[in-house]
């Protein structure tokens, strides 16, 4: 019931730092059926006082917040309907919505998140991090994304679903994904120099020439 929550203020670039915040998952009752599924409000909410008494007590501190929102499901103090539930379980890179670099981490201990991240599934996510932090990813952000105040820019599926992802041989995969755990633990020169061998790489890989390298690289 209670679950590891990420706010977009956790995700950093490379890894998400959990700030014991927690999600109270109670799913719509579209998406699973509850003791209360079905009921009268009334009846429905005593059956969920009955069942949870320990979160009914918590909610009543926002108990008219709870009512008003229109993201409710079909019960207050129910979660919205959700058809992806169980995608925040899988590996997978979460990114913040809104951030002044790319900050693509790999997450594999089943982190929930809200709208202030986005979520990209994939059984190679370490790959797939190295590869989206990449310097020619930063470079395709800042032309394909809105921009806001502060230097931030939009980092929204509409954005980040156009990013390119090379072909790699089996050998290019698993440096990157080694690369990748190097730079969550890393600071400093350390990540400098994992960083530009991850760019060294990826420039490779999309079959860049030097004068696109300097292009991207803000060079030229």
């Amino acid at each position: 019931m209670l679950k590891p929550f990420l706010r977009g203020r956790d995700v950093k670039r490379w890894q998400a730092k959990f700030a014991e915040r927690y999600l109270i998952k109670l799913e719509s009752s579209e998406n699973r059926k509850h003791p209360w599924s079905g009921k009268p409000l009334a009846e429905a909410e005593q059956i969920f006082m009955q069942t949870y008494p320990a979160i009914h007590r918590h909610f009543q501190a926002f108990r008219e917040k709870l009512i008003g929102r229109y993201d409710q499901g079909h019960y207050f103090w129910e979660l919205r309907s959700c058809a992806y539930w169980q995608e925040f379980a899988e590996p997978k890179v979460v990114m913040p919505a809104i951030e002044r670099e790319c900050a693509f981490a790999t997450e594999t201990e089943g982190f929930f998140s809200n709208d202030k991240t986005n979520i990209v599934v994939s059984s190679e996510s370490r790959f797939l991090c190295a590869v989206l932090n990449s310097a020619i990813h930063w470079w395709m952000i800042r032309k394909l994304a809105a921009s806001k105040q502060g230097g931030y820019f939009e980092f929204k599926p509409m954005y980040v679903s156009q990013f390119p992802i090379p072909p790699a041989s089996p050998e290019a995969q698993a440096r990157l994904s080694e690369l990748a755990a190097r730079a969550a633990g890393a600071e400093g020169a350390a990540l400098a120099e994992v960083e530009a061998e991850i760019n060294r790489i990826v420039f490779g890989l999309f079959g860049l020439t030097a004068a696109e390298v300097a292009l991207v690289e803000g060079r030229k």
